[in-house]
């Protein structure tokens, strides 16, 4: 997996986490992991354990991996070699150099209909936010989807609504739920 993702290169960051949030690896570097190490905020009240990998231990699942390289390039081809291999996992790009790498057919769309599904929402009772590439699914799957004006062109052209904020968002929703009333 390590070849696959990036080799012995030390440009290329690579943090693995398992669903229990637990990181695998991580370089100091990856920014996310800093941020997780650091703890600012003292959100994270769990205390991850760093381990080497070790594929051959069935106990230690991966919940996803996010992988930084350098350019898009080597981006895209770790991507298109990952689903060459057949492993059961796909990339999504979050940025053109960026990747996070989940099961086949894991995307936050789907893990937000799982949710809306046990909280007993219908498609259209859901709204979704986002900035990102990872959200593009999101945005075809919800109608009331909402992107950040900073994001970029062709992200931005993939939501139903651009917005600044987190708030003009929810006032968009609070308006249209008044329509329909």
């Amino acid at each position: 997996m390590w070849k696959t993702l990036g080799g012995d290169q030390p440009e290329n960051w690579v943090a693995m986490v398992t669903p229990d949030n637990d990181w695998l690896a991580y370089d100091l570097r990856f920014p996310l992991a800093r941020g997780y190490c650091e703890n600012p905020l003292n959100l994270i009240q769990d205390h991850r354990q760093v381990l080497e990998w070790d594929p051959q231990r069935p106990d230690l699942q991966l919940a996803v991996i996010l992988a930084v390289y350098p350019d898009a390039c080597f981006a895209q081809t770790v991507s298109a070699r990952l689903l060459a291999q057949d492993r059961g996992l796909h990339a999504i790009e979050t940025s053109s150099r960026t990747l996070m790498i989940v099961r086949a057919g894991v995307d936050k769309a789907q893990g937000i209909l799982e949710a809306g599904r046990r909280l007993g929402l219908k498609r259209e009772e859901i709204a979704v936010i986002g900035d990102d590439r990872n959200d593009l699914t999101c945005f075809k799957t919800f109608e009331n989807s909402f992107c950040m004006a900073s994001a970029e062109p062709e992200i931005r052209d993939e939501a139903r609504w651009m917005v600044e904020s987190v708030a003009e968002a929810l006032a968009i929703v609070q308006r249209e739920n008044k329509q329909r009333s």
